[in-house]
């Protein structure tokens, strides 16, 4: 079984960075376009499970500017006694039809369309580098 481990997703403290980089990706966080190409490559490599590591496992301890626990429970479950998030390969979402009708929805779908977008491009040029 082939595993997938985050950790170090430091972020930045410069907030205006992450802003201009957010609206440039289709209002979509740069950590969140991070998990899209990750999953494009655990898809193309057959893996289909990502663990990302609880806030006390950090690597980078109180220097990361990153809620990993958050970041990581809009992915996956928690392992109770384990400090760590099971991520299933490819992340579910929730249904359209459980989107508010409307301008959610309509930036809902704008931004899925960007991250198929992205997991299409990065699948691409991974799949050039597997057998």
């Amino acid at each position: 079984i082939s595993v997938i481990v985050v950790s170090g997703v430091q972020g930045v403290s410069d907030f205006d960075l992450v802003k201009r980089a957010t609206k440039v990706c289709c209002d979509i966080q740069p950590a969140h376009i991070l998990m899209t190409a990750l999953g494009a490559i655990a898809e193309v490599a057959g893996i289909s499970t990502v663990v990302g590591l609880h806030q006390s496992r950090q690597l980078f301890g109180a220097v990361a500017h990153f809620g990993y626990d958050q970041f990581f429970e809009i992915y996956g479950t928690k392992i109770p006694g384990e400090g760590a998030y099971l991520i299933r390969v490819p992340y579910p979402e929730k249904p359209i039809s459980e989107i508010k009708a409307g301008g959610h929805r309509t930036r809902t779908l704008r931004k899925r369309q960007f991250k198929a977008e992205t997991r299409h491009q990065v699948a691409s040029v991974i799949r050039q580098y597997l057998p």
